[in-house]
């Protein structure tokens, strides 16, 4: 009951300082053995200070990457890789001292003094020091989001709220004087030296073979901190610790929360990434116009699974960050290809047709503002380049014009067929058949064209027999031509004895 009223009181006292910057201390940062944390005294030790950087952190990002969307990305090569280094050598000098420091605790004072302490004089020097400058490190990395943004990369949420919340986990550690932080720091700091020293590496176009193992390491490290919560809880209630307990649970809570974001991540970026195999069967015959919904951009697919890598169609400065398949639905959906190569045909001359339109003297007349909306708005120009494309395909042979319904193509607006031949006067080919394309909320086919085609578990599990005997003959296979040879070198060796 007195620690609840004690952590009340201490929080309305937090509170009550203001934000004041002429109080702060700066000969603390040359004086690591007898620093102090003190709320107010120390620099940039305000709560006002961490809530105004967290406001300039999300307006600046949420701004920048308004201001980018209309522009091509930094390259920013050698800026993040000085950036990415610095963070690496902060990070390897803090986890030395940090090991240092515990092992010199250790010695002095027990392994209890390692996890916990009422004595808050034994909070401070250079351990303390450098739990600070670790504390200073995580406004450094913010910047890491920035770069990102920048160079028009997606910020996926675990990232921003990662670099968000440990600012506030790191001062509590310092507000409440936890010796367990120590521990903690040891091991982040572990794993960032090994992270940015691989994003370093990237920078600058090489590459590192633990780059997989980075995630597992962050993942092992948040393990870890749970599995140490245990001494740490014992000593505490053993030794009747009066320092660090609200910081040490707030710790846990974020500790929770980063290993269920970073669990998700890795299972998503490792686990089930291209290398996957799909139960679904994937259609080569059939060719898929999706359109934005809020910037009517249009991206062609070779079967209708849209991925990350069609947004390369669009160009570098109109790209969105990632893609986002509840922002795109299918306008156009083409069945009936004879051949892969002829899908391929007709994917690269539309592609070519829409990357290449030409533009009419109006167009550079127009404002910057409505010049970038002109060129994100491709509905009409992909129908007039589908039309033209199997034109061209007639012109070069690849198809009979006198085929009858070799090709079916579903619009979403049966209005939209009529458009080559209003504004170009193209009529479409004489093998094309119209339909209606079914959607259900906008994305799910229901034309039975297109519905998922399953194998069955009988041919899955008839392929899996099939691949377990094709292992067993091969490897007699292999045991048959190894006697052989073996058969063979003893006959040469008694034949040349005889010569002999």
């Amino acid at each position: 009951m007195n620690d609840t009223k004690n952590s009340i009181a201490r929080v309305e006292e937090i509170f009550s300082i203001p934000y004041d910057t002429s109080r702060w201390d700066y000969s603390q940062f040359t004086n690591p053995y007898e620093f102090q944390w003190k709320v107010g005294i120390t620099p940039f030790s305000n709560w006002q200070f961490v809530v105004g950087v967290w406001a300039t952190y999300f307006v600046t990002i949420v701004s920048l990457k308004y201001i980018m969307s209309f522009r091509a990305p930094f390259s920013m090569r050698y800026i993040t890789a000085i950036h990415n280094l610095f963070l690496c050598i902060v990070s390897a000098v803090m986890c030395g001292y940090a090991i240092i420091d515990v092992i010199r605790r250790y010695q002095e004072h027990g392994i209890g003094e390692c996890f916990c302490t009422s004595d808050s004089s034994l909070a401070k020097g250079r351990i303390s020091y450098v739990t600070y400058i670790y504390y200073l490190s995580k406004f450094d990395e913010l910047f890491d989001t920035v770069i990102l943004v920048l160079k028009k990369k997606s910020i996926i949420f675990l990232h921003w709220y990662h670099h968000a919340i440990v600012i506030l986990m790191v001062w509590s550690w310092l507000e409440d004087s936890i010796m367990y932080a120590s521990i903690g720091m040891i091991a982040n700091t572990l794993v960032h030296v090994f992270m940015y020293y691989y994003y370093f590496s990237a920078s600058l176009g090489r590459s590192v073979w633990f780059k997989k193992y980075i995630t597992t390491g962050q993942i092992v490290q948040f393990t870890i901190s749970f599995i140490l919560a245990i001494p740490y809880l014992y000593f505490h209630f053993t030794n009747n610790c009066q320092l660090g307990f609200v910081s040490f649970v707030f710790s846990m809570v974020c500790n929770g929360s980063f290993l269920i974001l970073f669990i998700r991540f890795y299972k998503k970026a490792y686990k089930s990434g291209a290398g996957t195999k799909r139960k679904e069967i994937r259609r080569l015959d059939q060719l898929f116009l999706y359109r934005n919904v809020k910037t009517s951009q249009v991206l062609v697919t070779i079967g209708r699974h849209i991925q990350g890598k069609n947004l390369k169609q669009i160009d570098e400065a109109l790209r969105p960050f990632k893609l986002r398949k509840d922002h795109w639905t299918p306008f156009i959906a083409i069945s009936g290809f004879t051949s892969y190569s002829l899908v391929m045909a007709t994917n690269n001359i539309l592609l070519n047709k829409i990357q290449n339109r030409p533009k009419s003297p109006e167009y550079y007349k127009m404002e910057k503002r409505l010049r970038i909306h002109k060129d994100m708005d491709l509905v009409e120009t992909s129908v007039l380049g589908l039309c033209q494309s199997l034109q061209q395909l007639v012109v070069r042979k690849m198809i009979s014009e006198e085929e009858n319904n070799l090709l079916k193509i579903y619009w979403e607006r049966m209005a939209m067929m009529d458009l080559p031949k209003e504004k170009l006067g193209l009529d479409w080919p004489k093998f094309v058949q119209h339909e209606k394309l079914e959607l259900k909320r906008d994305r799910l086919f229901m034309n039975d064209e297109f519905k998922r085609i399953k194998k069955s578990l009988a041919e899955r599990k008839d392929r899996k027999d099939v691949k377990f005997k094709r292992s067993i003959y091969d490897k007699k296979k292999e045991e048959k031509e190894n006697r052989v040879n073996q058969a063979n070198q003893a006959g040469n060796t008694s034949d040349i004895n005889q010569t002999k």
